[in-house]
Order: structure tokens, then sequence, then C-alpha cells
């Protein structure tokens, strides 16, 4: 096509709208430089080039609209709160998209985060028997016991005492912070990420001590 051609085409951005081009060379390499932005050609046409970081956008939000007084020129988030404010239930979804985004990424980053090391002032529940810790921190000790079934309304308040030795008892684990595991006493205890992963361990090592 001669230099000059104007085609409608759908663009990258806004839902694929479709924008006008314009033919500005026959050999320009890579190829997609042959072509401009009908808007950008007009604006730098008029205005002379568009500085770095900006970019040529439709007021109006009509992307076929290339009146000159239709163009102004926007950084990138400029372009964005233009988009959001023009289509606030589309909005609205992809602000819900990125929360579950960072819902998820921010689980996958907490549980690195535990397997790579134990917050100091956490508490862990240790299986001494087993020598084996559960890698699943607990804000306080007794929320660990509730966790694991114990009914912590009758024990002191200050964790010590006969009762809450029974308790943990009956619990089948320890309750420990993270900055007493980091000592050499449980330097040879094995992490592992549930319960169920301690019992198949547990049954796993049975077997192994089985006589043949």
């Amino acid at each position: 096509m001669p230099v000059g051609t104007i085609r409608v085409r759908r663009g990258k951005y806004d839902n694929k709208k479709p924008v006008r081009y314009i033919k500005v060379s026959l050999s320009a390499l890579p190829r997609q430089r042959r072509w401009m932005l009908y808007s950008r050609w007009l604006w730098e046409k008029k205005n002379g080039p568009v500085p770095k970081g900006r970019r040529v956008a439709h007021a109006d939000g009509d992307t076929l609209n290339d009146s000159p007084d239709n163009h102004v020129l926007l950084e990138a988030a400029d372009v964005i709160c233009l988009w959001h404010q023009r289509n606030p239930e589309r909005s609205k979804r992809q602000h819900a998209r990125a929360g579950a985004a960072t819902a998820t990424h921010n689980r996958e980053r907490g549980r690195v985060i535990r397997a790579l090391r134990l917050l100091p002032s956490k508490w862990y529940p240790v299986n001494l028997a087993a020598r084996t810790t559960i890698n699943f921190p607990f804000r306080t000790r007794f929320g660990l016991l509730r966790h694991y079934g114990v009914d912590t309304s009758q024990l002191p308040r200050n964790g010590h005492g006969r009762a809450v030795r029974r308790a943990i008892e009956r619990c089948g684990f320890t309750p420990m912070r993270g900055e007493e595991l980091s000592g050499e006493r449980f330097a040879g205890f094995r992490k592992v990420d549930d319960v169920a992963e301690l019992l198949r361990a547990v049954r796993h090592g049975r077997r192994d001590n089985e006589p043949a």
C-alpha cells in the first residue's frame, strides 16, 4: 500500500476498540514501524514529536474521533485512570480480579517464607516423639491449642501449671516459639506442612522399623 494509506484496525488496548492507522514508510524495519497511529501522526504533524513517556489519547473515549480538538497528550497512568472512569463496571471487575490474584500471590509467598524459615515470634506445633514440627505458625500459644481441639477456657492465663501440661499431652503437640526451634536441640527435627503429612511420616517410620 502506498504511503499515506489510512486503515481501521483493532487496537491493542481498551477492549480492542477500532483505531485508525496511517502508512508512513515503505521500507522501515521492523515492519510494524511502517504504520503509525493516525492520532499520533496528526499530533506530531501539528505539534511536533510526542515526548518520551507520553501518548496521544482520545479525550471523549471515541477512538475513531480523530478531530485535533479530541486529542490529548497523557502519561500511561493518566490513560489507565481515564479508562477506569469511563468503564465503572469493567473497572470493578478488573479490581476484583486484581484483588484475587494478589491474595493468591500473598498466600503462595507466605508458604515460601514458612518453608524457608521459622518466624521467631510465632508458635509452632511440635511432636516431640516423632521429632517433627508442623510448619503452620500461630500468633498465640493458646490459639495453637484451640486449633487442635483443646478447651482453653479453664486453663490459667499464664500458660503454666499441671492443667496446661495435661492439655498439651492430650493435644499431642507442644507449642514452641520459632526462636526456640532454631536452636541446636531441634536441628534434627523434620518440618512438615500439615498433620496428614506428619501421620504419613510416622506410619512410614514404623514400617521401616518393623522387623523383617
